[in-house]
């Protein structure tokens, strides 16, 4: 999920250990994810199994039950926020397998920020349409089209399989953010 959002410029695993204090007690704590988001701000990621379906409250009842309230506490004295992801926000599907499937057709040279934007403003009068056809149309440029999905300048619906056949659409969005891991945090 963090490879494929526009809106997540780069993330770490278990960056470092974090000192904080519990009452009288000093105490560690390793997140298991940092993100820098394009606006430029750090955001501290946990991911946790829950077994119940999640009512609006139950994010921070969740903190609080797996001993991260302390941890959030004192992140957010430093203005960093820690976010409680669900194994049932990131699994959701058909959202994470029509992601996987955009992140495995892309190719590992992303285009630069120019090339890409020249080859998606190529296409204003050919959106929508699928994806074999725009495939087809960018084929001159070098760019594909799952560069321009990965890069947000290109959109298509994540509520079933990506195939061939898929419509994608110019984004509308000014920061290209077509999907939120968790929106309620903006990413």
């Amino acid at each position: 999920l963090f490879e494929t959002s526009p809106l997540i410029v780069s993330y770490r695993e278990r960056p470092f250990r974090l000192r904080y204090p519990d009452g009288a007690e000093l105490r560690s704590y390793t997140p298991a994810f940092e993100l820098v988001l394009r606006s430029g701000e750090a955001v501290f990621v946990e991911v946790r199994y829950w077994r119940q379906p999640l009512d609006t409250h139950a994010s921070q009842d969740l903190m609080e039950i797996h001993g991260l309230g302390q941890v959030a506490a004192h992140l957010r004295r430093s203005a960093t926020p820690l976010v409680l992801l669900t194994d049932q926000v990131v699994r959701a599907q058909p959202r994470l397998a029509a992601l996987k499937s955009i992140y495995r057709h892309a190719p590992r040279r992303i285009p630069s920020a120019p090339a890409a934007t020249a080859a998606a403003a190529s296409l204003q009068t050919l959106l929508p349409n699928r994806i074999d056809v725009v495939t087809e149309r960018l084929a001159p440029t070098g760019v594909d089209v799952y560069s321009l999905l990965l890069s947000g300048l290109l959109i298509c619906a994540l509520d079933a399989s990506v195939t061939q056949s898929t419509t994608v659409h110019l984004s509308q969005e000014a920061g290209h953010d077509w999907f939120h891991i968790s929106q309620e945090h903006g990413f």
